[in-house]
């Protein structure tokens, strides 16, 4: 699935896959986020993996939108995790004080068998 015109959507076995773009310049609308809520309540997903591993940088849109996607988890009680190996997106979080919002991971198939 692509939501607006930028993200990709995949169901994997239990895992809900949001792929962010290099460039995201939109913070989910509740549109957006209605539509993840819906996927997640077709079968109860156990978690959402946000994979940004593309992401050199991340603005505040990005963190606007990782914040948004944490409140869904918290309200679904679903655990939500993060694709990321770039030093300077994992140094952001860390001063942002939100990587216990979520787990990291430096690849997909890391975060699938966690």
């Amino acid at each position: 699935m692509l939501f607006e015109d930028t993200i990709k959507v995949k169901t994997l076995e239990n895992s809900i896959l949001i792929e962010v773009p290099v460039f995201l310049n939109f913070i989910p609308t509740k549109d957006f986020l209605a539509q993840i809520e819906k996927i997640y309540e077709s079968k109860f997903y156990s978690e959402i993996i946000i994979n940004i591993e593309k992401k050199t940088t991340l603005s505040s849109v990005g963190y606007g939108f990782i914040m948004s996607i944490s409140k869904l988890c918290v309200q679904k009680n679903v655990r939500l995790k993060l694709i990321c190996r770039n030093e300077k997106v994992l140094d952001m979080i860390e001063i942002l004080k939100i990587g216990k919002l979520f787990q990291i991971f430096p690849t997909l198939e890391d975060a699938l068998k966690n």
